[in-house]
C-alpha cells in the first residue's frame, strides 16, 4: 500500500479543502472570486474522483473505493437524463397544444400592439409594416411606432434626426437605430440596407394585442421548467393563447461550480455548490409549421414571415413611409404646442382646486388625507405646470394661503401631495407678494407653520415667510427661543430666517453667541459644521463680528476653512445677507446641479467646484 503522500487523489482533495476554506473568509474569498475560486475548487473535485478511480483500478488504493466516482458521475448523468426526458415531454405537450396559424394579420385592418422589447425585435425581424408598443413617456401618442426603412428612406430619416439634434430635441433620442443581423453570433453584425425608425405614434385601426406573462427565466434560476404564456387579444377579446417554456439545462460534461460570493441583496457572504447550468428555450412549435421562418409565438399565430439575410439586400421598404420622415421635422413645435396646452389645462385644474369651497378627506390614523374628484394626488406634472410660471400665482394668493391655513388645522397628513403642491406654490410667488401680504394673513401662516413644525415640514415656506418684512420677526424669535435645545441636528432655518431679517433682540444675539460657541468644538462631522456654519452667517448679518469673524480655531478641514473664508471675504453676498443666508451645507456634491434643486430666493450663493467655492451664476 503507497504512502498517502504519493497518492494524486489525496493532494486533489487537500486542494479542494484548501480552496474551500478560503473562501468561507470574504478577505481571501474575494480574491478567490475574482480568480475563479467557485472552478477551481469544483475541478478539484474531478481532479479527486477522477484520480481516486484511476489509483484504485491500478490497485494502488482499495479497488472498492472505484464505487465512489462511479456512483457520482452515474448520479450526475441520471439527472441529466431524467431532465432531457421531462424537457422531451414538455415540448411534445406544448407542440401538441400550441395553436398555429390562427388570424392571419392584415396590416390593412390592423394595428400590432406588442412589449416594448418584442415589438422592437419583430419591425426589425419580420415581415410587417409597422408595430407598436403602449409608452406613456410620449404624450398624447402614448405609443411608440417601429417600422423598417428601405436604405434611402434611412439616409432622409438620418438627416431629420441630424437636424432635430441640433435642436437638442428629445425626438432625435433613438430616432434611427441599426438593425442587427445573425442570430446567435459572437459580435453582433449589423445591415447597411435597412434600419429602424422608432417614432411617437397612436395605432390607427383595430389594435391586436399581445401580453406576455409568467416566469422569467433569465431571472429564476429555478431547476424545472419555467413555463411563459403569450396571449393574443383583438378588442379586448382573447383569441389565441400560445406556450413557451425554458429550462436551465445541465451541461453534458458535470461541471461543478463550488465558491462563496457578496450577496449584495442581504448583504451577507454566502457560500453555494451548484452545478453549471446554461439557459434552454425548449422547442415548442407545432410540427405543422416551418420553424426557420415562423420561430416566435406573434410569428405562429399571425403568420408573420422572419427575414433571411437576403431580405434585406432586396427589402424595398413602404413608399408611404417618405412623407410619414419629412412630417417628423415638426414633431417638437407639435410637442411644444401640447406641452403649452397641457401645462394651461394642469393650472386650470389647480385653480379649481384652490378655489374650490369643498375638499373630500379621508380619516387615516392621526392624519387625514386629501382626496380630491376621487384623485389622492394631483397629476404628476401639475406641480412643473404651477411652478413653472409663478406670476400666474399672484393673483390666487390669498386663496392659496387660506386653503393652506385651512388644511393645516385640519391636520392633514404632511405627505399628502396636494397639500405639498400647496406649500411649494407659496414658496414659488416671488418677494414682493409676501411683502405685499395682509398682516391677518401673515399672522395666520405663521401661526400655521408654528403649530406644525413648520421649521421642519415645512422649510421653504418658513423661510420664505421673512419676505413679508420686520413684521414676522418676534415670531422667529419665539421659535429661536422655544427650539433652542432641540439637538445639534436641528432644522437650522429659525437662525438663517433672523438672518434673513437682519435684525434681532439682545436676548436672540446671546442664544446665538451660545449655539455659536458650543458648536465650534469639532469640524470632525458634518451636523456641528452645518449648525455652526448656519450661526456664523446669521451673527455676521446682525454684525456681530466679535464673534462671528472667522471660522472656529478648532476647525481643521479644508473644504470647511476655506468656506468660512469666502464668506467673510464677502464671496456671495446677496441683499439677503451672506452666502444669500445659507450655511455650509454639508459635504457632498454642490455645483450647479445641486444648486439647481433649491427655489431660486432661497439658493445658496456659493457653490463648490474644482477644489474652491465660488459664486453660483444662474443661466
Amino acid at each position: 500500500m503507497p504512502r498517502l503522500a504519493s497518492l494524486f487523489s489525496v493532494w486533489a482533495l487537500i486542494a479542494f479543502a484548501v480552496l474551500g476554506l478560503l473562501q468561507l473568509f470574504p478577505y481571501t474569498g474575494v480574491i478567490l472570486m475574482v480568480l475563479g475560486g467557485a472552478l477551481w475548487c469544483g475541478l478539484a473535485v474531478h481532479a479527486f474522483l477522477i484520480g481516486l478511480g484511476v489509483e484504485a483500478a491500478l490497485g494502488r488504493v482499495p479497488r472498492f473505493l472505484l464505487v465512489v466516482p462511479l456512483a457520482a458521475y452515474s448520479g450526475y448523468y441520471v439527472m441529466y437524463l431524467q431532465q432531457a426526458r421531462e424537457i422531451a415531454a414538455k415540448a411534445q405537450q406544448l407542440k401538441a397544444s400550441n395553436p398555429s396559424l390562427v388570424l392571419p394579420f392584415d396590416p390593412a385592418r390592423y394595428s400590432l400592439v406588442l412589449p416594448q422589447v418584442h415589438a422592437k425585435l419583430i419591425a426589425e425581424h419580420y415581415d410587417v409594416p409597422v408595430t407598436y408598443d403602449a409608452n406613456p413617456n410620449f404624450r398624447p401618442e402614448g405609443f411608440l411606432s417601429h417600422r423598417l426603412l428601405n436604405r434611402q428612406q434611412c439616409a432622409d430619416a438620418t438627416a431629420v434626426q441630424a437636424k432635430l439634434r441640433a435642436q437638442r430635441s428629445r425626438a432625435a433620442f433613438g430616432l434611427v437605430m441599426p438593425v442587427q443581423v445573425g442570430d446567435g453570433a459572437i459580435m453582433p453584425s449589423y445591415t447597411k440596407d435597412v434600419c429602424l425608425l422608432n417614432f411617437p405614434e397612436k395605432p390607427p385601426l383595430q389594435q391586436v394585442v399581445v401580453t406576455r406573462r409568467g416566469d422569467d427565466a433569465v431571472w429564476r434560476r429555478e431547476r424545472g421548467i419555467l413555463e411563459q404564456t403569450t396571449d393574443f387579444n383583438l378588442d379586448g377579446k382573447l383569441f389565441a393563447t400560445y406556450h413557451t417554456a425554458s429550462v436551465w439545462r445541465l451541461s453534458p460534461f458535470p461541471l461543478l461550480l463550488i465558491g462563496c460570493a457578496l450577496n449584495s441583496g442581504a448583504p451577507s457572504w454566502d457560500c453555494f455548490a451548484n452545478f453549471n447550468r446554461a439557459l434552454e428555450v425548449i422547442n415548442t412549435t407545432p410540427d405543422n409549421v416551418d420553424g426557420a421562418r415562423y420561430d416566435l409565438p406573434e410569428s405562429i399565430v399571425l403568420g408573420l414571415r422572419k427575414y433571411l439575410p437576403n431580405d434585406y439586400v432586396e427589402f424595398k421598404g413602404d413608399d408611404r413611409w417618405q412623407p410619414f420622415i419629412q412630417q417628423i421635422y415638426n414633431y417638437p413645435q407639435q410637442q411644444a404646442e401640447f406641452d403649452s396646452d397641457h401645462k394651461a389645462d394642469l393650472f386650470s385644474q389647480f385653480v379649481e382646486f384652490v378655489h374650490d369651497s369643498t375638499v373630500e378627506t379621508t380619516a387615516t390614523g392621526v392624519f387625514i388625507n386629501i382626496v380630491y374628484k376621487g384623485a389622492v394626488a394631483p397629476p404628476g406634472e401639475m406641480e412643473r405646470a404651477v411652478l413653472s410660471a409663478p406670476e400666474k400665482l399672484i393673483p390666487m394668493r390669498d386663496a392659496i394661503a387660506a386653503r393652506f391655513v385651512q388644511l393645516t388645522r385640519a391636520s392633514i397628513g404632511v405627505n399628502n401631495k396636494w397639500y405639498r403642491l400647496l406649500d411649494k406654490s407659496l414658496v414659488a410667488l416671488p418677494r414682493d407678494a409676501y411683502a405685499s401680504m395682509p398682516d391677518d394673513e401673515v399672522n395666520q401662516l405663521l401661526d400655521a407653520l408654528g403649530s406644525s413644525r413648520g421649521w421642519d415640514y415645512f422649510r421653504e415656506l418658513y423661510l420664505r415667510m421673512t419676505d413679508a418684512g420686520l413684521r414676522t420677526l418676534g415670531f422667529y424669535e419665539r421659535e429661536l427661543a422655544r427650539l433652542q435645545n432641540r439637538g445639534a441636528s436641528k432644522s437650522l432655518v429659525p437662525e438663517l430666517a433672523i438672518c434673513r431679517l437682519g435684525q434681532a433682540d439682545e436676548p436672540t444675539r446671546e442664544i446665538l453667541r451660545k449655539e455659536f460657541m458650543d458648536t465650534s468644538k469639532t469640524d470632525r462631522f458634518d451636523d456641528p459644521v452645518d449648525h455652526n456654519s448656519a450661526v456664523f452667517v446669521t451673527l455676521l448679518r446682525l454684525g456681530d463680528t466679535a464673534v462671528a469673524q472667522g471660522a472656529p480655531a478648532t476647525f481643521q478641514r479644508e473644504e470647511v476653512v476655506r468656506w468660512y473664508d469666502a464668506v467673510r471675504q464677502g464671496k456671495g453676498q446677496t441683499d439677503v445677507g451672506p452666502n444669500n443666508c445659507n450655511g455650509w451645507g454639508r459635504s457632498g456634491f454642490r455645483d450647479m446641479n445641486w444648486w439647481r434643486r433649491f427655489p431660486p430666493p432661497l439658493r445658496a450663493s456659493l457653490i463648490y467646484q474644482d477644489n474652491a467655492w465660488v459664486e453660483a451664476k444662474a443661466n
